[in-house]
């Protein structure tokens, strides 16, 4: 079983798969994802609490240790043949922040799902919305990688 500076990865990773989702029929089926403002809303609110979640257990874990915990995983591309290896340092700065960042997010959807419900524009503008939090999410994960490796070995 994976530890969970493993699945540090999955706070950006989820909403932005959400809002992809989510695009991909709304870009099919333009009419009818339009109408469905309910189960738009519950996945996006979904993805992001998920993140929210992920982010709390991961502070309480690193409130409670003194270690600075790194993270390596490899991605390897078979048809290109290279190797990316990619390393996070993640510390307890970067877990507040990381846990503060996700509420905010979900904070400013609820507000902004209270403004734009039943208006034209709905299930754009928050797959819009969501994208630009998964983003802001990566950024705690990303700016404290100091150490990171990133190594292309062909």
């Amino acid at each position: 079983m994976p530890s969970l500076i493993d699945l540090v990865w999955l706070v950006p990773v989820v909403p932005f798969l959400g809002a992809s989702f989510v695009g991909l029929l709304l870009i099919s089926f333009t009419r009818t994802m339009n109408r469905l403002s309910k189960p738009v809303a519950f996945i996006l609110f979904g993805s992001i609490l998920f993140s929210i979640i992920i982010s709390f257990c991961f502070l309480s874990k690193e409130l409670s240790s003194e270690l600075v915990r790194e993270s390596f995983f490899d991605m390897q591309v078979p048809l290109l043949n290279f190797k990316l290896h990619i390393g996070l340092l993640i510390d307890k700065s970067s877990s507040i922040l990381l846990s503060i960042v996700s509420s905010i997010a979900l904070l400013s959807m609820f507000i902004y799902q209270k403004i734009m419900f039943r208006k034209k524009g709905y299930v754009l503008y928050f797959v819009y919305l969501v994208l630009i939090n998964s983003s802001i999410l990566a950024l705690p994960v990303n700016s404290y990688a100091r150490n990171s490796v990133l190594n292309f070995i062909g």
